[in-house]
């Protein structure tokens, strides 16, 4: 695939201890900082969700071409990836990505930007692994927070942003807000990803879960209509 080549946007900035903090601006931080790290889960949730209701009623469409419709979808509405490196505990690098790259890119990207020797990256707890696997399809896109692990501790004797700076390329350092609205105006090219809710089948198949609710609301609806115009029963033949 020919991905074309875009402008990183690459900027650093230092996190700022919540105390130090306006109250309303901790808590925006920390709702961000969330929905970075959220996107997997949401993932599992919703295969969770859908697996829960599942049933063996009559399928419609099969298995194969709901996957390849949701994925167009995804695709479709999520365009470009922002992510955020966190370095030291206190350090946060960002940078912008499209969704169809491949892992491998934010490895290079980290390599031929931060001058810290080997490192490691974990993401979600896992070690994240330099492969051609594309960030949407790694469930990192479109927002994702990654933790940079430098082999060589003796890099931890970093004592400010400045010096951090040095070993740096391209890199530019602006303040958490700053960086924060480069991210939105980046997502904001991005629509809303609303995958197909059907149900996988025991049978390998789905069904439709809007078209089954919808269904059942209306026969709720008609039991109880029914039950309202019904004539009164005598009093012979209620329970006692």
């Amino acid at each position: 695939m020919n991905i074309p080549q875009i402008d990183r946007n690459a900027v650093i900035f230092e996190l700022i201890p919540p105390s130090l903090k306006d109250e309303n601006l901790s808590i925006s931080a920390a709702e961000d900082d969330k929905f970075f790290e959220i996107t997997a889960q949401d993932v599992a949730n919703m295969q969770k969700l859908l697996t829960e209701k599942s049933n063996n009623e009559q399928a419609l469409i099969p298995r194969k071409y709901l996957e390849e419709k949701n994925k167009k979808q995804r695709e479709n509405a999520w365009k470009n990836c922002v992510i955020r490196f966190k370095l030291f505990g206190k350090y946060i690098i960002q940078a912008l990505f499209l969704s169809i790259e491949p892992v491998s890119n934010i490895f290079d990207f980290l390599i031929e930007r931060l001058f810290i020797g080997e490192f490691q990256l974990k993401y979600l707890m896992k070690k994240l692994e330099n492969n051609q696997i594309n960030l949407l399809n790694s469930n990192i896109a479109p927002k994702a927070c990654i933790v940079i692990h430098p082999i060589d501790n003796n890099l931890i004797n970093f004592n400010s942003l400045d010096e951090l700076l040095k070993n740096t390329k391209n890199i530019k350092n602006i303040s958490e807000e700053e960086a924060e609205l480069i991210s939105n105006q980046w997502l904001s090219n991005n629509s809303i990803y609303q995958p197909q809710n059907y149900l996988i089948e025991e049978n390998n198949l789905i069904k439709n879960i809007q078209e089954e609710d919808s269904q059942l609301d209306k026969d709720i609806i008609k039991r109880k209509k029914a039950r309202e115009n019904a004539p009164c029963l005598p009093k012979w033949f209620k329970k006692k």
